[in-house]
């Protein structure tokens, strides 16, 4: 171990020798040896970067490391991999290693990002470990979300940020950006406190005018940027949403679509869901009651699976003979019979 570890270990052994007894009163299975191991492969590294950086600040961090460590080992969400290991590979099998997607994503976040956030750490220790812990795991259990894309965007944002805060604001947009299809209205008001490079960063593209960025994402939910030369193409499906239950989707039984006060809403006999989707993603969230609103729409769709909005026209024969199917400017979400599946078209 480093020797700012050991000395956060010598300033705070009676502290954590307390914590792990007393965890040890709920999980008696746990393993001292495996968790001390766990202990060298990521939080030693993170300690190590703090005290670089201001030496008398990596005894509280060290101690705040340790103690969400400690619950993640305990819950299963930090696994070691031997003393020689201080980060997660690349590559890793996951069968082989018998580690759950959630469970890399959050040890990722370790090795991968929690190392280059040091400034941050100072700063808020436990928000910001938390936090990034917290959101890795999210997008972890988030169906076709992209938990390494958002660790790679906030690594390109550490030096582009100078306070926690709002490296922590940023990084909601970049969760966004990485599949949180419901954090778009958060998103989208962060986004105009940032500067061009930060929102470059997030969005993969240079020379930001953010006003204008984020003009044409409130504008239209599928606007991809960057791609403001590209003509109108065609009506595409763009996202398939949710899957039957008994596969580890959502719905107990095809769905039915609606436009609500709140927005698109699926309902498969039981429970309602929030359908929310857009260029970069699509998810479901339980919503209590909801009726059916009107709305105007330029999309159409014939029980031949003909889509037409703005001029375009496209046949999709998997949509022939909706069961329903909604609509608002930008936006058609439509349902079918032999499907637990809502399937989103707009112009792409």
């Amino acid at each position: 171990m480093s020797d700012s570890f050991l000395r956060v270990l010598a300033a705070r052994r009676a502290y954590f020798n307390a914590r792990f007894a007393e965890k040890l009163l709920t999980r008696p299975d746990l393993d001292g040896d495996a968790f001390l191991n766990g202990l060298r492969e990521y939080v030693v590294p993170v300690v190590e970067a703090v005290a670089q950086i201001k030496d008398d600040a990596a005894l509280v961090v060290g101690q705040i490391l340790y103690d969400i460590a400690l619950d993640l080992f305990a819950d299963g969400l930090l696994v070691s991999y031997g003393t020689n290991a201080v980060s997660f590979p690349a590559a890793v099998n996951v069968a082989a290693v018998n580690v759950a997607a959630n469970v890399q994503y959050v040890m990722r976040v370790w090795s991968e990002l929690l190392p280059h956030t040091a400034p941050f750490l100072i700063q808020q220790p436990q928000r910001v470990a938390a936090s990034l812990v917290n959101a890795a795991y999210n997008l972890s259990q988030t169906p076709a979300a992209r938990p390494l894309q958002w660790i790679e965007i906030m690594r390109a944002l550490v030096p582009l940020c100078a306070e926690a805060e709002t490296f922590l604001q940023a990084g909601q947009v970049a969760a966004w950006r990485a599949g949180m299809a419901h954090y778009r209205l958060g998103a989208l008001q962060i986004l105009k406190t940032l500067d061009e490079k930060m929102a470059g960063a997030i969005f993969g593209v240079d020379a930001v005018d953010v006003n204008a960025l984020h003009y044409a994402l409130m504008a239209n939910p599928w606007h991809l940027p960057g791609t403001e030369r590209t003509p109108l193409r065609s009506l595409q499906i763009v996202k398939r949403v949710g899957a039957f239950c008994g596969f580890g989707g959502t719905f107990l039984a095809p769905p039915r679509v609606m436009w609500t006060n709140e927005g698109f809403v699926a309902r498969d006999g039981d429970e309602n869901y929030l359908v929310f989707a857009d260029a970069f993603g699509a998810t479901l969230h339980r919503v209590e009651q909801t009726r059916a609103e009107n709305i105007a729409s330029p999309f159409k769709l014939n029980r031949e699976g003909v889509v037409s909005a703005k001029g375009l026209t496209m046949k999709f024969p998997e949509l022939a003979n909706a069961t329903s199917f909604a609509a608002n400017q930008n936006t058609l979400a439509v349902t079918t019979e032999l499907t637990h599946t809502v399937y989103v078209v707009a112009v792409n």
